[in-house]
């Protein structure tokens, strides 16, 4: 279903004049992202589902002028989204800039939307609503920035300055270039979050050997691979995640959701 058809249906009759003080003039902002489950719902569900591609929008806050009438207070969670477009078809580059194209053009075409609710008569703006295209994952991004520049871009490098790893290393360099339409598809601290977890993990397995003033401990030695064990049960039992379990095909269990929890409990995690 399109965006402009799902948007339609919250239409109710409407009226040729209205009472100036019936009408409320309202405002929403919403964020749209890109769900493809060739690894996350292999993980998560244990079915394989390459093949199933969806878009989805999340309501994230509606305003009346200045003043915010409703909030989201959960975006992040699945309940809150509704989708704009559900097929099977594979995740091709063609495919994923056919879509989000299609779709930003849908955003233009949008009408105000006019509703009563009880005696009093609501107006949605379509030229005042808000909406973020920036939750994308690691593929789209890499297919819509490539269409956007129109070069092929490393799946290496960094979106929106195009620097790959080793210029990264230098970090008092300031000539990097920002491209300001890709920063229009945003930027996620979610990676930051899991790689930071995952660095504070490895570091606390081989801190027991740093304290008594013996070598780092390899990923390897037998040493660090118990005491990884020991901390996957703790977290296991305290907080209920799994932290660092590989998964055969589908990375680790390190996800968005394990770091956010992971720091949302920093006595539990500092204790360890």
């Amino acid at each position: 279903m399109s965006f402009i058809k799902l948007t339609n249906r919250m239409k109710r009759k409407r009226t040729d004049s209205l009472r100036e003080r019936e009408v409320e003039e309202l405002q929403h902002a919403v964020k749209r992202f890109k769900s493809n489950s060739s690894t996350d719902a292999t993980m998560k569900r244990g079915v394989d589902d390459r093949s199933v591609y969806s878009i989805v929008f999340v309501l994230l806050e509606i305003q009346s002028g200045e003043k915010i009438i409703w909030k989201n207070l959960i975006p992040n969670s699945p309940d809150a989204t509704r989708h704009l477009l559900f097929c099977f078809a594979k995740e091709t580059a063609s495919f994923i800039q056919e879509k989000f194209e299609h779709l930003k053009n849908e955003f233009f075409l949008l009408k105000n939307i006019e509703f009563k609710l009880g005696e009093s008569t609501f107006v949605v703006k379509s030229s005042l609503s808000t909406i973020y295209t920036t939750m994308n994952d690691g593929k789209t991004l890499n297919a819509v920035v490539s269409n956007m520049l129109k070069k092929k871009i490393s799946s290496q490098s960094c979106h929106v300055c195009l620097a790959k790893e080793f210029n990264l290393k230098t970090i008092w360099k300031k000539n990097i270039n920002l491209n300001k339409h890709v920063l229009k598809l945003g930027i996620c601290s979610l990676h930051l979050w899991m790689r930071c977890m995952e660095w504070i993990f490895n570091t606390a397995c081989k801190l027991p050997a740093v304290k008594q003033g013996r070598n780092i401990l390899s990923q390897k030695s037998k040493e660090f691979i118990e005491n990884k064990k020991k901390f996957q049960h703790l977290f296991k039992i305290q907080l209920n995640i799994r932290v660092s379990f590989v998964r055969k095909g589908c990375g680790t269990t390190n996800t968005g959701n394990v770091a956010r929890k992971f720091f949302n409990n920093p006595i539990v995690t500092g204790k360890f």
